[in-house]
């Protein structure tokens, strides 16, 4: 399909929402990816300082600006820091509303993938 470029979303996709450092079968993951040949940025609601946490360092970029996902500015700044195009990009994600719906309007491809676990900011039980 032409994708060089990955967006990804951190809370329950990668790991349950709210964790601070990913467990070894995100960071798997992010480097298999990174060593396949894919640039990877981190797109999340968090706080900048919470992803450099979470990405540590694996060798990843990430976006973090005043905004919240669907904006169409969260994607347009990781498509500039990946210098990539929307049609060799695809997003992945767990939200249909803000992972799914913003890289749409962008004009990238998405995954959407089940939750990690059910209880999220919304959702606390």
């Amino acid at each position: 399909m032409g994708i060089k470029s990955l967006i990804v979303d951190i809370d329950n996709t990668l790991m349950y929402w709210g964790a601070k450092n990913p467990d070894e079968r995100a960071k798997e993951l992010l480097n298999y990816l990174v060593n396949e040949g894919f640039k990877v940025c981190l797109l999340s609601n968090s706080s900048k300082r919470r992803i450099t946490r979470f990405k540590g360092d694996i060798d990843i970029e990430y976006y973090s600006a005043f905004g919240i996902k669907p904006m169409k500015k969260m994607f347009e700044g990781a498509l500039k820091i990946l210098n990539s195009k929307p049609n060799e990009t695809c997003c992945i994600g767990d939200q249909i509303y803000t992972d799914v719906l913003g890289a749409k309007r962008c004009g990238i491809i998405t995954i959407l993938v089940d939750p990690t676990e059910k209880k999220n900011l919304l959702r606390q039980k």
